[in-house]
C-alpha cells in the first residue's frame, strides 16, 4: 500500500497564543487597520467585490516560517502591474502587516492571504477609463492553515473529476498568470464534480488539453515521467517547487500541452497547491488511477520530499525576528 500517513507531517513548532480572543480564528487588515478576522469587511462599492477587479497571492506558513515568500511578493507584483493596479505598500511594508497579522493571531502555521483591489468608481465624469484616477486598496487576513483536502482524502488519493461542462476561462480574456477572483468557472465545475460523487475538479481549454484543477495545479505521470500543462495556467509557486524537487529527485518533469485522452490514461496524477501542497490522486471519474487506484510511487516521493524539506526550513523565511 503506498498510502500516505498524514501523521508523518512535521507538526507545530512552537504553541503561540492570539493576542486577544477576538483574534482567535484569524486576523485582518483592512485598507489601513488591523480588526479580528470576524470583524473584516470589505466596502460594498469597491470594484474588486463589484467586478472582481484585483488581484491577490496566498502564501503559507509553517513551523513560523513563511514559504518562497520573495516569490509570492513578485508574482503579486507582477500580477498588479499587469491589471493596472498599484500597491499603496511597498514589499518591506507589506511583510510587516503580514508578520503583524500572524502575530496577532498567534499561529505558527497559517494561511496567509493579501490583495489589492481597484478601490471605488471615481466620482470624476468620464475618469472610469484611467487607471491613474482610482484608489487601488490592499487587504490581507490570516487563518489557521488550510488543506484543499483532508487528512483521510490525502491518505487514500482524492476522487478527481474531469469536468464535462465547463472549459477554464481563455487566456486571451483573463491573464491565467494573474491571480484574479474570477473563479465562477471553477467553482461551478467543482459543483459538477460534487453532483458526480468526486471531491475536485479539473478543467480543461477549448480544445480539450487539461489546464487546471480548482485553485490547483496539476501533475501526471507517465512512464515514469512526470508532465504538467505549459499554456493557459497560474504560474504556482507549488507547481515550481514540484519541478525544483523532480529536479532533485532525479526524475524528469516537462511542461506540455496535456489532451484529455492523455490525461485518462495517466499512471499518476497530483495536483499542487499553497493551500495543501502535493495532493496525490487516487481516482478519475470515479475509476482508478493507475492499476490499484491510490497514490503513485512518484507522486509519494514528491510529496514526503517537499514536507522533509519544509520541516528543515528549505526556502523559507521566518515570520519572528532572530
Amino acid at each position: 500500500m503506498n498510502n500516505i500517513d498524514v501523521k508523518k507531517l512535521p507538526g507545530p513548532m512552537t504553541n503561540p497564543q492570539p493576542v486577544d480572543e477576538a483574534y482567535a480564528s484569524g486576523a485582518a487588515y483592512i485598507i489601513d487597520k488591523f480588526v479580528p478576522l470576524s470583524e473584516a469587511a470589505v466596502p460594498i462599492t469597491d470594484r474588486g467585490f463589484l467586478r472582481g477587479d484585483a488581484t491577490y497571492d496566498v502564501v503559507s506558513v509553517w513551523g513560523d516560517m513563511f514559504f518562497r515568500l520573495d516569490d509570492h511578493l513578485a508574482r503579486f507584483e507582477a500580477g498588479c502591474a499587469k491589471i493596472k493596479i498599484s500597491c499603496p505598500f511597498s514589499r518591506q511594508e507589506i511583510i510587516a502587516i503580514l508578520k503583524e497579522l500572524i502575530h496577532r493571531a498567534g499561529l505558527s502555521e497559517a494561511y496567509v492571504w493579501f490583495g489589492c483591489t481597484r478601490g471605488d468608481v471615481p466620482k470624476t465624469a468620464g475618469a472610469q477609463n484611467n487607471p491613474a484616477s482610482y484608489q487601488n486598496r490592499f487587504y490581507a487576513w490570516v487563518s489557521p492553515y488550510v488543506w484543499i483536502a483532508g487528512d483521510e482524502q490525502r491518505s487514500r488519493g482524492i476522487n478527481l473529476y474531469l469536468s464535462k461542462s465547463y472549459i477554464r476561462i481563455p487566456p486571451n480574456a483573463i491573464d491565467p498568470t494573474v491571480k484574479n477572483l474570477n473563479g465562477l468557472d471553477f467553482t461551478m465545475a467543482l459543483f459538477e464534480a460534487g453532483e458526480n460523487g468526486a471531491e475536485w475538479v479539473v478543467v480543461t481549454d477549448n480544445d480539450g488539453f487539461v489546464i487546471e484543477g480548482a485553485g490547483a495545479n496539476l501533475f501526471i505521470v507517465k512512464n515514469g515521467q512526470v508532465l504538467t500543462p505549459i499554456a493557459g495556467v497560474l504560474e504556482g509557486i507549488t507547481r515550481q517547487t514540484t519541478m525544483d524537487i523532480c529536479a532533485q529527485l532525479n526524475v524528469s518533469c516537462t511542461r506540455t500541452k496535456i489532451h484529455k485522452s492523455e490525461f485518462m490514461q495517466a499512471d499518476e496524477i497530483f495536483i499542487t497547491s499553497t493551500a495543501g501542497g502535493i495532493m496525490p490522486c487516487g481516482t478519475l471519474d470515479g475509476k482508478p488511477i493507475g492499476p490499484v487506484g491510490e497514490p503513485g510511487d512518484i507522486s509519494m516521493r514528491v510529496y514526503q520530499k517537499y514536507w522533509e524539506k519544509r520541516k528543515q526550513g528549505w526556502l523559507g523565511t521566518p515570520v519572528k525576528e532572530a
